[in-house]
């Protein structure tokens, strides 16, 4: 028995505008990954304190749990947190990625790139795991799910889905970074066709764009 719970699963939180724009709906927990350390530092960890629905999973999420290397981008590095919250604020529609700190929710992991910083290795959990181990009971929890990741819904969904968890969802929302080149864009397209034909067989699952 016992009542079922409201969640709200942030992939890829920023810094926490998702969970502030889906306040009225009212979740009873919110799980935030965001792994950035400045988004996290400067506005996730005060948004946690402050409310304490609010459980944040501070690596990137992957298909696999794995070592990974990132780059910090050093364009804001000389500001400090609260010049940083004044200049970037977190309103509840997306900070763009051109305009937040550190380069939004996934910084940086070419290592070609001309404003990188120092690099930051950084466990990824695997999300089917991790899913798993919350025990979520379709029918009983509502579990809205939203994925804006930079492209890693490749390896993310398909291993959730290779894990048969997308009936779980009530509802799921996700940013496909389709403008990529080459590979990545063709590798997002054929997520999203699985993952839209895969609910065909999840009637009491609600599937939209985010955005």
């Amino acid at each position: 028995g016992g009542k079922g719970r409201k969640i709200f699963v942030d992939l890829g939180a920023n810094c926490g505008n998702s969970w502030i724009a889906k306040k009225s709906m009212n979740f009873d927990a919110g799980y935030l990954w965001e792994f950035n350390p400045t988004l996290i530092r400067v506005y996730l960890e005060p948004l946690a304190v402050a409310e304490p629905k609010v459980t944040l999973i501070r690596h990137p999420v992957w298909g696999k749990t794995e070592n990974m290397t990132f780059f910090i981008d050093k364009r804001d590095a000389d500001l400090t947190d609260e010049q940083l919250r004044k200049q970037y604020p977190c309103k509840s529609s997306r900070i763009n990625t051109r305009n937040t700190p550190a380069d939004s929710s996934t910084f940086l992991a070419k290592q070609t790139y001309q404003r990188k910083g120092k690099a930051v290795e950084l466990e990824a959990k695997s999300f089917p795991e991790w899913w798993a181990q919350q025990g979520f009971v379709k029918g009983k929890d509502t579990v809205t799910l939203k994925v804006d990741i930079e492209a890693a819904e490749c390896s993310v969904l398909n291993a959730w889905m290779d894990a048969g968890h997308q009936c779980t969802a009530d509802k799921i929302m996700v940013e496909w970074h389709d403008r990529f080149s080459g590979e990545t864009m063709k590798c997002v397209a054929e997520t999203r066709e699985r993952l839209i034909k895969l609910l065909k067989d999840c009637p009491a699952t609600e599937y939209s764009r985010w955005r």
